[in-house]
């Protein structure tokens, strides 16, 4: 059996999941914790790692996948063409791995407001900018001064690296 990827109605994914089980599939729905703010509160609620996505294992040779489709909180299953298109294991045991408890753990990082942070990944590699906070998808927001003006711009915490130790700089 192989594991393929279901596209799900917006913020339908634990119905999906409840349908698909209630068939015989064997469903994985990676979730991690997010801060939730509403009405002057902060909770913790857990939510789906991949909003509108989950994962589906079954034998396209030998099961009757194409009813997923029709499921409540389903939009499709992800296809190139007529077959549905498989997912490596190694992705979703690489998810497992960061779980515990079942649920995924977000690394979390040692930044203080105002520290001035380097970006060492992707297009803005060895740009630097002011950490200003965490979102609720656990990424960082760096103040970086583009074209004149502050803007706040978010990364994984794996892209930024705090080079200079911490000593702060503090936003104008």
């Amino acid at each position: 059996m192989t594991w393929f990827l279901v596209y799900t109605q917006a913020q339908k994914e634990s119905l999906a999941r409840r349908h698909l089980e209630a068939q015989g599939f064997h469903i994985y729905l990676p979730q991690y914790r997010k801060r939730r703010r509403h009405a002057r509160r902060i909770d913790t609620v857990l939510a789906p790692l991949f909003p509108r996505y989950l994962f589906v294992k079954f034998d396209p040779q030998r099961d009757r996948w194409r009813s997923i489709n029709g499921t409540f909180g389903v939009q499709y299953v992800l296809s190139e063409g007529p077959q549905p298109t498989p997912i490596p294991d190694e992705i979703v045991a690489a998810i497992r791995r960061q779980e515990e408890g079942g649920i995924v753990q977000i690394r979390e990082h040692s930044f203080k407001k105002g520290q001035r942070l380097r970006v060492v990944t992707g297009p803005f590699a060895d740009l630097e900018g002011l950490f200003e906070c965490t979102d609720d998808a656990h990424r960082i927001v760096l103040l970086m001064e583009f074209m004149g003006r502050v803007v706040p711009t978010r990364f994984p915490v794996d892209a930024v690296s705090a080079d200079g130790g911490d000593d702060q700089d503090q936003p104008d």
